[in-house]
């Protein structure tokens, strides 16, 4: 029964139903976290409705080479031949390309320090998974593109973490650009607010997080469908590694919106948080759906790579950082080192519900060598 999450500094964004804690570049993982409600569409391009976000934490949503049937709303693309030049800048870039084959993902990578494939990577093997971009003689203009339906919605807003994963000795100038478009045809347009010159470091460092927010233009609002990519280019010599996480994308709700929308909470799973740590390798992502009303939560909870069975799983609290908390809801986690519980709905006092925005909740999953919680 160990406190999982450190707690962040936010800062307060309005968004329909209220305020949401966005983390800032400071922020450390934090326990339970409030965020706007997901859409649970599977289809990579149906447009999903704001608010979106995407963590990369459900590292079951990519599993093949190539194959993004799974991820709501996103894809990842070569971006072959829109430059044949390196060292382009990517802010002139505003086609799509012609050829052939041209989306991309390498699913299921582990070793961004070596991995010179170039592309859309997908790296579940790390600690903190997460989809990066890599340019190459054949990703010459590498991006992942989101789709979103900003219908009821204007000032949509952008935010997410541009990660440098790659500790190699390669040191390349890796920039990043922003761009969307209305509709599914015709030239994107920049943002120039959201380009960073260089998102990496190096050599042998992966460290760098650089925040990227911005607002775009008037034409996104109220529109069945926008399209948004972040795109980096082939480096002048060995590219490197650039993970796009964390990404929210907002909007104010037209006519103010109302006051009472459903909530969702979310966490990240690991053994570097329990207390104290051990020597476990499992992830794992948990999420809470509070109602409108306030009356009932839908827990989710995925993990993977637990050194044996999970022999049990709850929501604990309440409890601050880093003191243990006792059980409030039992999950019944299957017997198993990789699995999930979905959609289990509980209802919740009033004082548990103030407890959960006040973020005194946590996710903890048992195994038989850890009995006082692995993840």
């Amino acid at each position: 029964m160990k406190k999982r999450y450190i707690l962040g500094i936010f800062v307060l964004v309005a968004i329909i139903g209220g305020l949401k804690l966005v983390p800032n570049a400071s922020a450390q993982k934090e326990e339970i976290l409030d965020q706007p409600v997901l859409s649970d569409a599977p289809e990579n391009t149906t447009p999903q409705a704001l608010p979106y976000s995407q963590n990369w934490t459900n590292i079951g949503l990519i599993t093949a080479n190539d194959d993004w049937s799974a991820v709501p709303g996103a894809e990842g693309y070569l971006g072959q031949d829109l430059t044949v030049a390196t060292g382009t800048d990517p802010q002139t870039l505003l086609g799509t390309s012609a050829l052939a084959n041209d989306l991309d993902v390498i699913a299921n990578q582990a070793a961004p320090d070596t991995n010179t494939s170039g592309g859309v990577g997908e790296f579940d093997g790390i600690a903190n998974p997460v989809v990066a971009l890599q340019g190459s003689g054949t990703a010459d203009a590498p991006y992942v593109i989101f789709y979103v339906n900003s219908t009821g919605f204007n000032n949509v807003q952008v935010s997410y973490n541009l990660r440098d994963i790659d500790g190699s000795a390669d040191n390349s100038i890796q920039p990043v650009a922003l761009q969307y478009r209305v509709g599914n045809a015709g030239n994107f347009t920049n943002i120039g607010s959201a380009f960073v010159a260089d998102a990496s470091t190096g050599p042998s460092l992966a460290t760098q997080v650089t925040p990227v927010s911005a607002v775009l233009g008037a034409d996104a609002n109220n529109q069945a469908l926008v399209q948004l990519r972040v795109m980096t280019t082939n480096a002048v010599g060995s590219d490197e590694w650039i993970g796009v996480d964390d990404v929210s994308i907002t909007g104010t709700p037209i006519g103010g919106g109302s006051s009472s929308s459903p909530k969702l909470f979310n966490g990240r799973l690991n053994s570097a948080n329990e207390v104290p740590p051990n020597a476990s390798t499992a992830q794992g992502f948990g999420r809470v759906v509070l109602n409108a009303a306030e009356t009932q939560i839908t827990v989710s909870m995925y993990w993977s790579g637990l050194s044996g069975n999970a022999t049990a799983g709850h929501i604990h609290g309440p409890a601050a950082a880093g003191v243990n908390g006792p059980v409030i809801f039992n999950l019944a986690p299957a017997a198993s080192p990789s699995g999930s519980v979905v959609n289990s709905t509980f209802s919740p006092t009033a004082a548990q519900v103030a407890d959960l925005k006040a973020g005194l909740w946590y996710f903890n999953i048992h195994t038989a060598a850890n009995p006082g919680g692995e993840i």
